[in-house]
């Protein structure tokens, strides 16, 4: 943990006005690192929940935002169902597995 602490303190010095310490931060993160060690491993709640919100917002906004991407391909998989003669997605992917209905018993 000291070792990355010392990595995301240079990665905060690197940028005009870093001034980072491994002891005392501040630690600017790149999601190309262990984002899994700083949620399992940081001791302060506030900064776990900035990691998280961020790890999981990454693909949703700004210019990574993927969600028409996502939508097309969710719309496009209904049709291809539906011209198969399923009712959804869900049904033709159990087609093909051992489940044969959708509905959770």
């Amino acid at each position: 943990l000291v070792a990355k602490r010392r990595a995301a303190a240079r990665y905060n010095r690197e940028k005009p006005g870093g001034n980072a310490t491994a002891e005392k931060g501040p630690w600017k993160l790149a999601f190309g690192i262990d984002v899994g060690s700083v949620l399992r491993f940081a001791t302060n709640r506030e900064v776990r929940k900035r990691v998280l919100t961020a790890v999981v917002a990454k693909a949703s906004s700004g210019k990574n935002d993927n969600r028409k991407v996502a939508f097309e391909m969710l719309r496009k998989r209904q049709q291809v169902a539906r011209f198969l003669g399923f009712q959804n997605y869900t049904a033709l992917s159990l087609s093909t597995k051992m489940a044969r209905r959708p509905e959770i018993s």
